[in-house]
């Protein structure tokens, strides 16, 4: 309790730039984080669900060709404290394991209160493997393992791994010794695994393997079904999330595109015939969904695909308005990251720093839902 007044305290004080719903909006001011000097691009900023912290990659291009890759987290509050993010003395380490036995830190998901996060870490003989921070819950399964989700409340994680027909979800509780469940067996490759809000099913795709195009499927953790939500034969459709209410899904997809190179921005009921179009164009990458909800369901944020700038926007979920640009000063921005408590929170996102620096780094800006909902309401 005292953490979330504390945090709303401070961005009210700080939020004079941003205006409220149905006034005029004036762009919030923007930070840059880099804690300490780095040789390489930031990558992938995670935002604690607290809005408190934000973890970022770092990925450093060696001078012969191979990169490595690191995990920090910082604080975003008075403090500042930082901290890297390794498996120091796990407790799921096995006879001569221990922190050498590791090359790469890929990828990290905060838990949804701030514990027993889960990293991705490359080991030197088994390849990519999640594990729970502080906990002995490691997926151990025959392939490299990642993009790891935790459902709402904390108690399960989700995560993608080879399995012995393709790539498969696997589930284990958040709790010690936990055992690892494997729910899903094709030969093609799920991905981008979501939790409903309730807990109960998991949205995802399956990317085919032989056309490389991805269908949404929702797996019931009640029945243990697997059903199509989006399936469309001749188009791609990626990164699905819930909304708040876990009653419609956001998703990309090239289907009105005869390229196949640009991708929309829907959203919709699952079982509907017809999507909603919300933008055209969004900016795709690997590391980040891409976009986020506000967390009443009535906006989303993206990054709209114009090269150069890249601008951060915000569209409202109902249709029948434009997306409008939040009008942020940084450019080429990419993997966009968004937490929020009681309506005020921070987005996250990387950017190109300043002119003459090579290097794409970390930025945050203070928002308010409110305010966001007025501008996505505005055109």
């Amino acid at each position: 309790m005292s953490r979330t007044i504390a945090l709303v305290g401070l961005l009210v004080a700080s939020l004079t730039a941003t205006a409220i719903a149905g006034d005029a909006w004036t762009p919030p001011e923007v930070r840059k984080v880099a804690a300490g000097l780095h040789e390489g691009h930031l990558v992938a900023p995670r935002l604690r669900p607290d809005a408190e912290w934000v973890a970022y990659g770092m990925v450093e291009e060696r001078a012969d060709g191979t990169t490595r890759s690191r995990y920090y987290a910082r604080s975003l509050v008075q403090d500042a404290t930082f901290r890297a993010v390794w498996p120091k003395q796990h407790p799921s380490f096995e006879g001569n394991e221990g922190t050498a036995s590791f090359t790469d830190l890929l990828d990290f998901a905060w838990h949804p209160e701030g514990r027993f996060n889960a990293m991705v870490v490359r080991h030197k003989t088994k390849g990519g493997e999640v594990m729970l921070e502080f906990m002995k819950v490691r997926f151990g399964g025959p392939g490299d393992q990642e993009q790891p989700v935790f459902s709402k409340d904390g108690s399960k994680v989700a995560v993608v791994a080879e399995g012995e027909l393709g790539r498969e979800l696997w589930l284990a509780k958040t709790e010690g010794d936990a055992e690892l469940e494997q729910l899903s067996w094709t030969r093609d490759s799920e991905r981008w695994p979501t939790f409903r809000p309730d807990g109960g099913q998991i949205l995802h795709e399956i990317r085919n393997r032989e056309t490389k195009r991805s269908d949404l499927f929702v797996f019931d953790l009640e029945y243990y079904e697997q059903t199509p939500v989006v399936r469309l034969e001749a188009s791609d459709e990626i990164h699905p999330s819930w909304s708040p209410d876990g009653t419609r899904v956001a998703f990309l997809s090239n289907k009105d595109d005869p390229s196949g190179k640009r991708y929309d921005l829907f959203v919709g009921k699952p079982g509907d015939a017809e999507f909603t179009t919300l933008a055209t164009g969004v900016r795709v990458t690997e590391r980040s969904l891409g976009y986020a909800w506000d967390p009443q369901g009535r906006w989303i944020v993206f990054i709209a695909n114009q090269p150069s700038e890249y601008p951060i926007s915000v569209v409202a979920t109902a249709g029948g308005k434009a997306p409008v640009s939040l009008g942020l000063p940084t450019r080429d921005n990419r993997e966009l990251d968004l937490a929020m408590v009681e309506g005020k929170g921070r987005l996250s996102w990387v950017a190109a720093d300043q002119p003459g620096k090579p290097w794409r780094v970390v930025y945050v800006a203070e928002v308010s839902a409110d305010a966001l909902a007025g501008l996505a309401e505005s055109r």
